[in-house]
């Protein structure tokens, strides 16, 4: 079961990150076109987020390939295992703040006090924690501006981010049974494509 979701996260990783690099792509052009700094904070986001699950897709195929010599060092594949889930997390929190500080400037613009949204502490490891908690504020941020300007690109970006949320809840409850981390993987996914269906979007609409 551990080898079949091992493959799994591999695939998805791979596919997640280049859809990141596709939203990346077209926030781009579209901040180009509109001047929208959404966008330019949405490119630096996911290309960091693409960069994170790419780089987190290429370590385990590297990692797989070392455990399978018969004279690998364990404890040296142990740390590596280690520093680079520490720097993809690290990657994924510069992301998800920087996606968080334009959306609450957003709403903050709207509301003035809406940036003062409270959020419960999360007890579990510290990357993850803090990935959740800029997850659900990047979420609550979006809701907001959507109930203030009720537009079709807003309620994707909330599909999004909240699917996102999700997604990472998942993996987090997946200790306990691992058919949540499948559940996870298609969450993710899912919110990616909303992402990507957003920007793609926003460029038809701005020629």
């Amino acid at each position: 079961m551990i080898a079949e979701l091992v493959r799994l996260d591999i695939y998805t990783e791979v596919v997640s990150a280049i859809i990141c690099f596709a939203i990346g792509h077209f926030s781009l052009r579209g901040y180009r076109k509109t001047g929208e700094k959404s966008l330019m904070y949405l490119y630096f986001g996911f290309i960091g987020l693409g960069i994170a699950m790419f780089f987190r897709g290429t370590i385990y195929v590297f990692l797989i390939m070392l455990v399978r010599q018969p004279q690998t060092n364990l404890d040296a594949v142990r740390q590596i295992s280690i520093y680079s889930s520490f720097i993809c997390g690290i990657i994924k929190i510069f992301s998800y703040g920087s996606m968080a500080y334009i959306f609450s400037r957003q709403a903050a613009q709207k509301h003035p006090y809406s940036a003062l949204a409270l959020f419960p502490f999360i007890f579990n490891p510290f990357i993850e924690s803090i990935s959740l908690i800029l997850l659900l504020y990047i979420s609550v941020q979006c809701g907001m501006n959507f109930l203030f300007d009720r537009e079709t690109n807003k309620l994707l970006v909330l599909m999004g981010f909240v699917s996102l949320f999700l997604g990472h809840l998942l993996f987090l409850f997946s200790v306990a049974k691992a058919t949540l981390y499948v559940a996870g993987e298609i969450f993710q996914l899912g919110g990616l494509a909303s992402m990507l269906t957003m920007t793609i979007k926003v460029n038809k609409e701005v020629k």
